[in-house]
């Protein structure tokens, strides 16, 4: 018996798909949106990321903060359990373009706002994300000043 290119490739790779290739990572991942506010307005142009802390699995994940809502998706992979939270603002040149792609106009003259490192690169704001409920986690921050 003999059998084509074609044929074996399929074969071959249903095995790997069936022998631990599964998608059981995403079937756990978490879905987690939320309002962030700056000074008690919707913050624009930053970046939320959560990252797994103590015993939680799974990759950090991050994504835009725009009109001060923001959403993670599950095809993240976040996992449940606690994560650390960051907040930052985008480089200037990429707010520049980002700006100029949705038509805002943004002085972009202006020296643009920094987080203060409390919410960012020493942020000690934390989320405990569930598998069972919906994640909305809302947060405020403050700019440096």
């Amino acid at each position: 018996m003999r059998i084509d290119y074609h044929t074996g490739v399929c074969f071959l790779f249903s095995l790997l798909m069936a022998s631990g290739c599964s998608n059981e990572a995403q079937t756990r991942s978490v879905r987690v949106t939320g309002v962030v506010l700056a000074e008690r307005k919707p913050l624009s142009g930053a970046v939320i990321t959560f990252e797994p802390m103590e015993q939680t699995p799974g990759p950090k994940a991050s994504t835009l903060i725009m009109n001060g809502r923001y959403q993670i998706d599950l095809a993240a992979g976040l996992q449940p359990g606690t994560h650390r939270v960051r907040i930052s603002m985008l480089p200037p040149e990429i707010n520049k373009r980002l700006d100029e792609a949705i038509g805002s106009q943004a002085a972009s003259h202006k020296k643009p706002p920094v987080i203060a490192t409390k919410y960012d690169s020493d942020s000690a704001l934390t989320a405990k994300l569930s598998a069972d409920q919906e994640n909305q986690c809302d947060f405020s921050v403050e700019f440096r000043h």
